[in-house]
């Protein structure tokens, strides 16, 4: 007799996507895997933390904050996704200064050239 899984289920895309992240270490294939789990209602605090991480090895802070705090609230005691949502809202944070230094610098500059006119 053979196993099936319905797709439909999100734990099917969470198994797919471990098997091939931690049998064949591709965790591009897995990511597709993870996403579709996630948007068919999964409860694994693992699967919303791994998202989590691929969100911010994207530069996807924003994101990334939002997939760990999910991860908390599914299991608290998941220390991991604690420390990785500090590191996310850091990233966040940083993000959102430089494009504030960057826009300040611009304002300056363009004053520069205004008084030279």
């Amino acid at each position: 007799m053979q196993a099936r899984l319905d797709p439909a289920q999100p734990t099917a895309h969470e198994c797919m996507g471990r098997i091939l992240e931690t049998r064949f270490g591709d965790s591009e294939g897995a990511t597709p895997h993870y996403k579709r789990a996630l948007r068919r209602g999964s409860t694994d605090a693992q699967m919303h933390y791994l998202m989590g991480n691929f969100a911010s090895a994207r530069g996807q802070h924003a994101l990334a904050v939002k997939l760990h705090t999910a991860a908390i609230a599914l299991q608290p005691a998941l220390f991991e996704a604690h420390n990785n949502l500090g590191t996310a809202l850091i990233s966040l944070a940083n993000a959102a200064n430089q494009s504030h230094t960057h826009v300040v610098r611009q304002r300056d500059s363009w004053r520069a050239a205004a008084k030279e006119l």
